[in-house]
């Protein structure tokens, strides 16, 4: 199946992607190899209730993928010049790279991958696609698939130091900065409690100690997701540009409306006050 890499995400519907996954599944250059195809459910027979999950979803599926394209829209002019660097010269270029992201960052979710693993998964698969139908521009290639190993990266504190790739790639920052802050504060708060619901995640793990929440938030809760939303920062961008834009953006939301949300809901959660004491200390502190 020959696919157009100019690929038009307000278009894209769930029957030619379907097509697109297929193809990669039957074609002789399929890379993934034994272990991805057992890790995720990535196969004819499952892709079809995959992808339909997927335009269903509200949390990591279509919805999402164009609210951060319009993100992308909205802060492309600040960061196109130094992105002139990487051979786009166009903001239509830039642009590209851009749109395969957004539609791919999160869909390996939906053949089974968890939040930690998932952005290498989605990697994987946007890799074969282009590898099976697409023979050409190595550089959109690279910075795809870059923008989406990346697009979880917080902070060298979070995630330890940053790779040259990243740190060199206007691109990456870019579709990373779009990621955050394509939601305000409090929508992002929301966001995570509603999905820790569905996904029958701890709201607060008591056995982390204090400090670790506030030097080097790790823990498996809810409470956890919460902590990370508050740690970006302009160090968790490499681009004069990115940076401006996310001052921008931080000017405009409104950080204690969403500390309160948070306290709000370890009340609705019935926590000890000792604890909402601790998860307000921590709040202070990031």
């Amino acid at each position: 199946m020959k696919i157009d890499y100019l690929i038009d995400i307000e278009k894209i519907n769930q029957s030619y992607l379907t097509r697109i996954l297929k193809s990669v599944v039957k074609s002789d250059n399929y890379k993934l190899g034994k272990s991805f195809v057992q890790t995720l459910r990535f196969n004819v027979q499952d892709i079809g209730d995959a992808v339909e999950s997927f335009f269903n979803d509200e949390f990591h599926g279509i919805k999402h993928s164009l609210k951060i394209w319009e993100r992308c829209l909205e802060i492309a002019e600040f960061i196109k010049y130094d992105a002139s660097s990487r051979d786009y010269e166009l903001i239509n270029d830039l642009l590209v790279p851009l749109k395969w992201a957004c539609i791919f960052h999160d869909l390996s979710l939906f053949f089974g991958a968890n939040q930690k693993n998932h952005a290498k998964y989605s990697a994987m698969i946007v890799q074969d696609v282009f590898e099976t139908n697409i023979n050409r521009k190595n550089y959109l290639k690279e910075d795809i698939i870059l923008c989406i190993e990346k697009h979880d990266w917080v902070n060298e504190r979070i995630n330890g130091k940053a790779s040259t790739s990243l740190k060199t790639n206007p691109v990456v920052d870019l579709f990373r900065l779009a990621c955050k802050t394509c939601l305000n504060s409090s929508e992002k708060i929301e966001r995570y409690y509603m999905l820790s619901k569905r996904n029958n995640l701890p709201f607060y793990d008591t056995h982390t100690q204090l400090r670790d929440r506030v030097f080097n938030p790790v823990a498996s809760d809810t409470v956890n997701n919460f902590i990370l939303s508050f740690c970006i920062d302009d160090c968790s961008f490499f681009f004069t540009s990115s940076v401006f834009a996310f001052r921008q953006w931080r000017d405009k939301d409104n950080i204690k409306n969403a500390k309160n949300l948070v306290l709000n809901y370890c009340r609705e959660e019935k926590l000890p006050e000792k604890d909402i004491e601790d998860i307000s200390y921590i709040l202070s502190a990031v």
